[in-house]
Formats: C-alpha cells, sequence, structure tokens
C-alpha cells in the first residue's frame, strides 16, 4: 500500500527545536545503571502531608458547570483583593485555564494575527516563541542583561516598537534569571502599552513564590495593569500541584472574552474536578505558599553553599525553584551541561535553551526531596572540584 507524503504546516518548522541532546545522554547513562538526578525540571510536587480533595472520576470528566466555575473565580478575585487591594470581577477578569502554557497559548491564537508582532524577552521560556509561532505572528525580540538586572530598557522598546505589535510578554520573577520587578518597571510598561495600544501579557508563573517580592510590584496591583494586560497565574507552579495543570487569566476584560470563547469553542475549559481542587487551593493559599517557600528555601540553601566552593557565581530569590549560574569562561553553556551530566550524572539546563543571552550560564533546578538535592550538591561540589584543579594546571599556558 502506497503510503501519503505529509508535509508540515510552515508554523511547526517554525517552533523551536525540542532539546533532546542531554535526553539521549542521559539514557545512555541510565543503561549503564548511573542514577542521574534531573535538575533541570522545574520541582512542582506537593508536600505529602498537605492533601487536596480527591475528586470522582466523574468529576474530572465533567465538563465545568456555572456553580463551580464562579466558585472558582471568586476565590481568585478574593485573594487578589487580600495580597494586592484590586478589586476584580469575577466572572468579567477571571478566566481558568488548562495550565499557563495553555493559556499563552489561547491569548496568541485570539489576538495575533499572521504577520502581526509579538515581544518576547530573551532570556526567556521557549513556549514563548512556540506560542507566537503557532499563530503565525512575528517575533520582536528585546534583549535582557545581567548588566541591567534583566529588567527591559523600555526607551530602547518604545523607540523600536513596529507599527503591527499586538502584545508584549513578560514575567517576574524572571525564568531563568530569577530577576524580580518593581512597582516602577510595571508603571513604565503599563504606560508604554496604554501609549501604543499593546496588550500586556504578564507571566505570573512564580509570582507569588519570591520571598523578597513586595506586594506592590504585582502587575495587578497596578490601578491601570488590569486595562492594559492580562495576568498567568499558575497554580501547579505557586502552589506544588505540578499534576493538577490549571492556571487563570486574570484582568482585561475584552481579553477574558475573546480567550474564554476560543477556549470553550475548543472545549479547554478545566473539568469541574479540576477547578473544585482550584478552589481548595485558593482556600489554603497562603499555607500552601508558606510552606512550598519553605521547602524550597532549605534545597537552595543545601545547593548554594555547594556551588560557592568552586567559586561559582550563582543568582537566585528566595522561594524560587531555581537559580541562575554564570559558568567558567572556558565553556560553552551546552558544553558544560554535557560534561556535568556525563561524569556526576546530574542534568541541568543550558542557558541557550532561553535564548541567544543564555549563552554563559546554566539554570539548576531545585528539589524539595531534600536528601536528593544534597545527593546532587555533593556531586556539584566534586565536578566543581575537578575543574578548578583542571583550571589550576592549564593556567600558565594559557
Amino acid at each position: 500500500m502506497r503510503r501519503i507524503i505529509l508535509d508540515r504546516a510552515d508554523r511547526l518548522h517554525r517552533m523551536p527545536p525540542e532539546f533532546v541532546n542531554l535526553d539521549r545522554l542521559a539514557a545512555r547513562l541510565d543503561k549503564r545503571l548511573i542514577q542521574t538526578i534531573d535538575l533541570s525540571l522545574i520541582d512542582c510536587s506537593l508536600n505529602p502531608e498537605l492533601k487536596p480533595p480527591t475528586p470522582s472520576i466523574a468529576d474530572l470528566t465533567a465538563p465545568p458547570e456555572e456553580k463551580t466555575h464562579l466558585a472558582f473565580c471568586e476565590s481568585v478575585a478574593r485573594y487578589y483583593e487580600a495580597r494586592y487591594g484590586t478589586a476584580l470581577h469575577p466572572q468579567k477578569e477571571i478566566l481558568p485555564v488548562p495550565g499557563a502554557a495553555t493559556g499563552l497559548y489561547l491569548l496568541a491564537l485570539a489576538f495575533v494575527d499572521p504577520g502581526e508582532m509579538v515581544l518576547l524577552p530573551d532570556p526567556g521560556p521557549p513556549v514563548y516563541r512556540s506560542a507566537v509561532a503557532l499563530c503565525g505572528g512575528g517575533i520582536q525580540m528585546y534583549y535582557l542583561y545581567d548588566r541591567s538586572n534583566y529588567v527591559p530598557d523600555c526607551r530602547t522598546i518604545s523607540a523600536s516598537l513596529a507599527g503591527r505589535t499586538k502584545l508584549w510578554v513578560l514575567g517576574y520573577p524572571h525564568n531563568p534569571t530569577t530577576a524580580l520587578a518593581d512597582r516602577d518597571l510595571i508603571t513604565e510598561v503599563t504606560r508604554l502599552a496604554r501609549k501604543h495600544n499593546i496588550l500586556i501579557v504578564f507571566d505570573g508563573t512564580f509570582s507569588f513564590l519570591a520571598d523578597s517580592a513586595t506586594d506592590d510590584a504585582g502587575f495587578l496591583a497596578n490601578a491601570r495593569a488590569r486595562a492594559t494586560g492580562v495576568e498567568i497565574v499558575s497554580f501547579d507552579h505557586n502552589f506544588g500541584l505540578g499534576d493538577l495543570h490549571l492556571a487563570a487569566l486574570v484582568g482585561n476584560k475584552e481579553a477574558i472574552v475573546g480567550v474564554k470563547f476560543l477556549a470553550e469553542s475548543a472545549g479547554l475549559l478545566p473539568s469541574r474536578g479540576i477547578l473544585k481542587i482550584g478552589c481548595w487551593a485558593m482556600q489554603y493559599a497562603d499555607r500552601l505558599i508558606k510552606d512550598r517557600r519553605r521547602r524550597l528555601n532549605e534545597a537552595q540553601a543545601v545547593l548554594t553553599e555547594a556551588l560557592e566552593k568552586p567559586g561559582w557565581q550563582v543568582r537566585s530569590s528566595g522561594g524560587l525553584p531555581f537559580c541562575w549560574i554564570t559558568l567558567p569562561r572556558r565553556f560553552s553553556s551546552l558544553g558544560f551541561t554535557r560534561r556535568l551530566l556525563r561524569r556526576t550524572g546530574v542534568k541541568v539546563t543550558p542557558g541557550t535553551v532561553f535564548g541567544e543571552q543564555g549563552e554563559g550560564y546554566a539554570r539548576i533546578s531545585l528539589l524539595t526531596d531534600l536528601e536528593k538535592m544534597k545527593t546532587a550538591a555533593a556531586r556539584l561540589v566534586e565536578f566543581g572540584s575537578l575543574w578548578q584543579k583542571r583550571r589550576r594546571r592549564i593556567a600558565p599556558g594559557e
């Protein structure tokens, strides 16, 4: 039987390639019975002592009913008012979606036509580029630098805006660098968005976690932010509900209406059971966040102590589930992560996964399993000691 030949759509060719080099190397190590420890993925595990309600199979498969949907939105609205002093309309300014990435895809599909431009940060999560590629939009990068604390230069962005720029994606605490926003940045970004008629998509994947983040630096703490943008709040990462795949879009009414229409048409609204767990998470939000911060801070202390011994530069922020490290000059990001995995079995993320400005850096995720984190830290110390010895041997000839 003759097989048909399928040509992929151009949008699939424009999406960032999957990073599989380290996965293949890790698979070979597993075959050699070398235990690998994955510090490339964000740990979203919930403390076993905190048990969410267990929904029935019927609830997990049932479409969201109006009562449960409204209860979820009202619980999110109460939390925002208590934390930021922002009064939100539950039915018009809040929408549950099945995960932060899905929310980003829906926003891009709802508001970006082929050829229209989207502002994306470099470094930034590759899902940003995937969302723009899927809707056929064009990417306009703005670069974030260590010397400027990884915050955008709004004057440069304003001067270079294209005429058809529709969305501006940014997120703080910043993935992967752990940089935090302040009130002045949110105010300036909001002002520019109003001036140029651009919808802000604020990635709040870790917005509730950073210990040193002040509440007045929250996106929706700014009085004008809800008119110019939408925040994506991740329940998976903020509350440690990694298997839930639930997020909330909060903010601009017109954006919520457009995404809701698209999500309902595609059957992408979370089920009744998922929304019930989301209501439970909002009811115990402060306790869940406090516990997650505590567990991540313990892991961060272990990792920071390990990385300081070989003298690596570590950028971190209390409560966040990852650190951003500056690599020795001799190594490229990919070369460093491959050598680290081959010699120690520890897998981290090369900075180039997040864009050109990630070269020379790597992101190391934290594990809430403290014993496993200590094992990984010990291997990093051993690797760092080997690197220091080699550096001393080759120093005279460099």
